[in-house]
């Protein structure tokens, strides 16, 4: 047909060619990319992976013999050995902390531990990134030990988008 024919390049070049393109004209990022700013030494940090712990046991109980059960981050890390922890923590925002797979379909289980009794922190990003008919969000509360609820991230992302939005540091 007549015209200019545009070339085709391999897709490895052109992702080369738009990261290069797209970081020309990118804000700075307040961190050092390929760094991430999750502390696992915080109270509100030991809390959470303890709770992401008791799902785990529970989705195990539940399951039993489900051998696919496992931490996100285990997960990408045996697709992907070179990942840094920086990038885990960029997939775990969109995938989760958990996933396993049941009949045939993969799951993600995203672990939200409300710290306040009264009102608690929600990562905006979170809800933003974290969609998916596949995708749960398990919440727990600090003055409910040993209880949790699997709410759709469609339901749960509907409620927290209502919510009003506070911002402290990264966190909203």
């Amino acid at each position: 047909s007549p015209g200019l024919r545009i070339k085709r390049i391999p897709n490895e070049e052109a992702k080369r060619i738009l990261e290069k393109h797209l970081e020309e004209i990118s804000e700075p990022i307040d961190h050092p990319k390929g760094t991430s700013t999750f502390d696992p030494n915080t109270e509100r940090a030991k809390q959470g992976l303890a709770f992401q712990n008791e799902v785990i046991e529970k989705l195990r109980l539940k399951y039993p013999g489900n051998d696919t059960l496992e931490e996100t981050w285990e997960y990408f890390k045996r697709q992907n050995p070179e990942l840094t922890v920086y990038e885990l923590a960029c997939l775990e925002k969109e995938w989760g902390d958990i996933t396993f797979v049941h009949e045939g379909q993969r799951f993600w289980v995203e672990c939200c531990f409300a710290m306040g009794k009264e009102t608690s922190w929600f990562c905006e990003m979170k809800r933003i990134k974290f969609r998916g008919i596949n995708k749960f969000y398990c919440w727990g509360k600090i003055d409910e030990p040993g209880k949790m609820w699997f709410i759709p991230s469609k339901h749960w992302n509907a409620y927290v988008k209502k919510c009003d939005k506070v911002r402290q540091g990264k966190k909203s």
